[in-house]
């Protein structure tokens, strides 16, 4: 029973109903920037300064990896020695680690213009030959009073190294990294939800369980509004799809005799369904006001690339949730659509009417309401403010 009652957290949201385009695109609009495995606003800083430290040092293209990498790891010691423990990257996998802090955090140090080199970090480290000569070159223009703007990968007012870093360090932002990071942040999109809470200038509160639940929507500005209510208007609406695939897993599953605690997960599942009908009954007038042919076009504005027939299956889906009367629980349609939906996605590997695929699946999948990446987005806030707080 308890290994049972542990699968009903659904914290997961895995795109298992191939909506992953539509998920990134608010995400983007909301949050920009931020990804679900960044875990502290410090890395924006670390990444650049082991990168800074190599060009000064003038490290080969053949070995500039390999030196990021013994920088990154010795980050792992020099902040556990300075008592961090919680959001380091790597602190269980040490030396094993694979993903380095530079492959995570490369993105949003493009988006917040931390980072000036446009391209891809493989890119980036087979040019650093390139970018030498460029400095060599700079220089001597520089002797020559010619004026030009001098090369750089990195932006140039970014707040400097701070000495002993690969000793000890933790990851509290000091008050300029903090000022400095809320300003890239703020500039890059003004108008999203990331740039709103720090302009707020108030510490998350860790019982704001999604991002607009802490949002007063008549004093945001209208274009923030829109991107805030389109994307809650498909994060609730399309978390019923993810609940009924989990129920009709469970219910094939323990009809079959596949796995223990079917009945408990079956359970769950139509009371959890149950709630959210009760979301739509109570916002129904809210979420048939919503205008589909804008809501699309806030989509593809994003440049995310929605397969027609995604589009089509989110329509009809939205149709049927918004559909008066009954539950999509005990909906044929629902399940048709939910069952080829699967099928057209994952062919052989279909859990639904595969004995096979049913006998592993680990009792949830992609159950989770979407939140666009709201769990980093309270943690680097917080992490911005804190550092403002104690400046």
């Amino acid at each position: 029973m308890r290994e049972v009652i542990d699968l009903f957290s659904e914290t997961d949201s895995r795109d298992e109903l191939g909506i992953g385009a539509v998920r990134d695109a608010f995400s983007d609009l909301l949050f920009p920037g931020l990804s679900t495995i960044q875990t502290r606003a410090r890395y924006f800083f670390f990444v650049p300064w082991v990168y800074l430290e190599l060009e000064r040092q003038r490290v080969p293209a053949g070995q500039i990896a390999q030196k990021a990498r013994q920088r990154q790891l010795e980050l792992i010691y020099a902040l556990e020695a300075g008592g961090e423990s919680e959001g380091v990257i790597g602190i269980d996998a040490r030396e094993r680690l694979k993903r380095l802090p530079e492959s995570v955090y490369w993105n949003g140090l493009g988006v917040f213009d931390l980072r000036r080199y446009q391209g891809g970090l493989g890119d980036y480290r087979r040019s650093i030959g390139r970018f030498y000569r460029q400095v060599d070159a700079f220089a001597g223009y520089e002797a020559e009073q010619i004026d030009m703007e001098r090369p750089t990968n990195w932006h140039p007012a970014l707040p400097p190294r701070p000495d002993g870093l690969f000793e000890e360090t933790t990851l509290a932002l000091t008050g300029e990294e903090a000022h400095f990071l809320r300003e890239r942040i703020v500039t890059a999109d003004p108008g999203s939800l990331l740039a709103h809470y720090l302009l707020a200038g108030q510490p998350v509160e860790g019982t704001i369980a999604l991002p607009w639940d802490g949002v007063d929507f008549d004093g945001l500005p209208d274009e923030l509004a829109r991107r805030v209510r389109y994307g809650r208007w498909f994060s609730e609406l399309f978390w019923g799809a993810a609940l009924l695939y989990n129920l009709l897993l469970a219910e094939e599953a323990t009809r079959r005799g596949l796995q223990s605690g079917g009945d408990e997960r079956v359970d769950h599942y139509r009371d959890r369904l149950d709630d959210w009908v009760g979301l739509v009954a109570a916002r129904r007038s809210e979420f048939e006001a919503v205008q589909r042919d804008d809501f699309w076009r806030v989509v593809s504005h994003t440049g995310a690339r929605v397969t027609d027939k995604t589009r089509r299956f989110l329509d009809q889906w939205f149709d049927l949730a918004l559909a008066p009367g009954g539950s999509v629980a005990t909906n044929r349609s629902a399940h048709q659509l939910i069952g080829d939906r699967e099928q057209g996605l994952k062919r052989g590997l279909a859990r639904l009417g595969n004995p096979r695929q049913l006998e592993i699946w680990g009792g949830v999948s992609g159950a989770g309401q979407l939140n666009y990446r709201w769990g980093t987005g309270q943690v680097i806030v917080n992490d911005i403010i804190d550092g403002l707080t104690d400046a």
